[in-house]
């Protein structure tokens, strides 16, 4: 993000890297204060979150239609965090990053294969084929996944399965955006609650505050945040 870009975005520039504030309420109306660091690498956004309440958490976050998309986790290891775009076809195409690919971000397309609901319009909710590709455009390696979304409204929950013994290897929360969701995901085998944040920086100052709304793998509904610089 430029400097150009962050003013036109409501980010100071750098974007949302740096030192914040934080205060919110959780899906389940926990009361917390702490504080939030982030740090560019490239495309990517990662850091770290701690507060007294709800304890300590590591961040991995793009940018998406100028605000940030924030995914948390427990584990000392970031989470990843990945943006689905719903096409007219049903197909999900995928921008995600996680520990293991560093500042750069890979892509992924989940091919829609059910029949179309809602009066002919394609929805996020169902179980696709996925295919993943490294940052350079090659097709990961099996095993095959399938991707399962469910709409527990507010928030989704997603589950990558291996299709020939539907082992869960991953697993994730979501929230809808505009045209698509953002989730954020980490193995099943080391599942620990994780969070999904969209952060939209205030118009009335340069990038000085923003009002995150999030939900978690570990409880319904959705929390808000404040957080200043």
């Amino acid at each position: 993000m430029n400097e150009a870009e962050a003013s036109n975005s409501g980010w100071s520039t750098g974007g949302p890297a740096g030192k914040w504030m934080v205060s919110g309420t959780t899906p389940g109306n926990i009361e917390y204060n702490g504080s939030l660091e982030l740090f560019r690498d490239g495309n990517v956004f990662t850091g770290s979150f701690h507060s007294k309440e709800i304890g300590d958490r590591t961040c991995t976050g793009l940018i998406v239609d100028g605000r940030l998309v924030l995914g948390r986790s427990r584990r000392q290891t970031r989470p990843g965090i990945v943006r689905y775009t719903l096409a007219q076809s049903g197909d999900l195409e995928a921008l995600w990053n996680n520990a293991g690919i560093e500042g750069l971000v890979a892509t992924g397309r989940a091919r829609h294969l059910g029949p179309e609901v809602l009066g002919g319009a394609p929805h996020l909710a169902g179980t696709r084929p996925i295919t993943y590709f490294d940052v350079d455009g090659k097709a990961l390696e099996p095993p095959d996944l399938s991707l399962t979304v469910l709409h527990e409204a507010p928030t989704y929950r997603l589950s990558w399965n291996d299709r020939s013994s539907g082992e869960a290897l991953f697993s994730g929360v979501g929230l809808e955006i505009t045209n698509g969701m953002v989730s954020a995901w980490d193995e099943a085998s080391a599942y620990l609650e994780l969070d999904v944040l969209i952060v939209t920086p205030r118009g009335d100052g340069p990038g000085q505050s923003a009002h995150p709304v999030w939900a978690s793998s570990g409880s319904a509904g959705i929390g808000t945040e404040k957080i200043n610089r």
